[in-house]
């Protein structure tokens, strides 16, 4: 029997640039339905855009671009999808 495994590749990384990215690659299948993609920042800080955060980058953006899919696909046309990124300080 085959011993199945799940690695992550932990890296710190910019969740601004990848949930930017993510909207960017699927503009493509927003813009077939007319929707408007928005990216919502609430940041306190001059530099919290650039805070970045150790997970598996790989995997986040797998899981933004899956959310904003399913968003487009069960949106309404000429419609909207808003993505909202706050930081908290812990």
């Amino acid at each position: 029997m085959e011993k199945n495994t799940f690695t992550l590749n932990n890296c710190y990384f910019s969740l601004f640039k990848a949930i930017n990215n993510a909207l960017l690659t699927l503009k493509p299948s927003a813009d077939l339905k007319n929707v408007k993609l928005v990216f919502s920042r609430v940041a306190k800080g001059q530099n919290s855009y650039y805070k970045s955060i150790l997970s598996d980058q790989r995997r986040v953006v797998q899981i933004l671009i899956n959310f904003v899919s399913n968003a487009i696909k069960f949106s309404k046309v000429n419609g909207q999808v808003t993505v909202s990124l706050k930081f908290h300080e812990i």
